[in-house]
């Protein structure tokens, strides 16, 4: 059976007076569009304020999971919930590569920073080091111990493998 043969069809285009069928095509594009903004609003404001604790590794099954538990989105369509996850995925993704991109460029200001302080050798150790670059910018700015620490040990493997390159070299 196809659309232009069934009654609900032939009904709209027999209908001589009042709305065309084009007009209540629209009519319905707009409904539904509106109610999608509706929905997507109330869901995003959600995931905003931490009700649903939306992560980029989330599967379609466990936002609808999260969604479906609440009452208040019992009305909202199954499409509509596919369409709003695709949405809030995107972007999730787009901010962690952001905020990797960040990370990578203050990593980068900290390790220019380690190649400018000449007192560092092969030989330092993070504990003796640490005075010397600890009241700096760069330092203050990666937010944390753990990764200055592992950046540090990153550019003291380099220092040595370049000693060993200059003893091969002799």
């Amino acid at each position: 059976l196809q659309i232009k043969d069934s009654r609900a069809y032939l009904a709209v285009a027999s209908n001589l007076s009042g709305s065309m069928p084009k007009e209540l095509f629209d009519d319905v594009m707009e409904e539904l569009d509106k109610q999608y903004q509706d929905d997507r609003a109330l869901i995003k404001d959600e995931v905003k304020s931490g009700k649903i604790p939306m992560l980029a590794s989330w599967t379609l099954e466990d936002f609808q999971a999260a969604v479906t538990e609440d009452e208040k989105y019992k009305g909202v369509s199954n499409i509509n919930i596919k369409l709003i996850y695709e949405d809030q995925i995107e972007r999730l993704k787009e901010k962690d590569l952001k905020e990797a991109k960040k990370r990578q460029r203050l990593g980068d200001n900290f390790l220019d920073l380690l190649y400018s302080i000449k007192e560092i050798t092969a030989a330092s150790t993070w504990d003796d080091s640490k005075s010397l670059f600890d009241d700096t910018q760069e330092y203050r700015d990666l937010g944390g111990e753990t990764y200055a620490k592992e950046l540090f040990e990153e550019y003291i493997a380099r220092l040595k493998e370049r000693l060993k390159e200059k003893e091969r070299m002799r």
